[in-house]
C-alpha cells in the first residue's frame, strides 16, 4: 500500500470514529475495532506513539467485552508488540506477547485480561 492510501486509510478511519461517537457509545465494539485499524494504519505509516494510544485503546474496549471477537484481539496485541518494540519498551512488547502467546494457544478472549 503506497503512502497515499494510508492516509485514505486513516482518514476514513478517523471519520469512522466520528460518526461512532454521534451514535454509539464509547465502549462498543465496532468503537474498538475501528480503533485498533486505525491503530494498524498509523502503524504501518511509523506514528508509532499515536499507533500505540490507538491499539491499546481499541484493546481495552475489546478486552472488556463479554464475548470479544478472539481475532480482534489478536490483531490488536500483535500491533502492540510491534509498536513497543518501535518503541523501545521492551518490557512492555514482552507482556503484550505474553497475552498474545494465552490468546493463541487457547483460542479465547478470558486470557487476555490481566491488567
Amino acid at each position: 500500500m503506497e503512502r497515499k492510501e494510508y492516509s485514505r486509510a486513516e482518514q476514513t478511519f478517523r471519520d469512522a470514529l466520528r460518526r461512532y461517537g454521534e451514535t454509539l457509545t464509547a465502549d462498543h465494539q465496532l468503537v474498538g475495532i475501528a480503533r485498533i485499524r486505525l491503530g494498524r494504519v498509523l502503524l504501518l505509516q511509523r506514528h508509532h506513539a499515536e499507533a500505540e494510544q490507538e491499539s491499546r485503546a481499541g484493546y481495552e474496549i475489546l478486552r472488556n467485552q463479554t464475548s470479544p471477537p478472539t481475532i480482534w484481539l489478536k490483531n490488536a496485541l500483535k500491533d502492540l508488540v510491534a509498536e513497543y518494540e518501535a518503541l523501545q519498551a521492551l518490557e512492555k512488547a514482552e507482556s503484550f506477547r505474553s497475552r498474545l502467546s494465552q490468546v493463541t494457544s487457547e483460542g479465547t478472549a478470558t486470557t487476555a485480561r490481566p491488567r
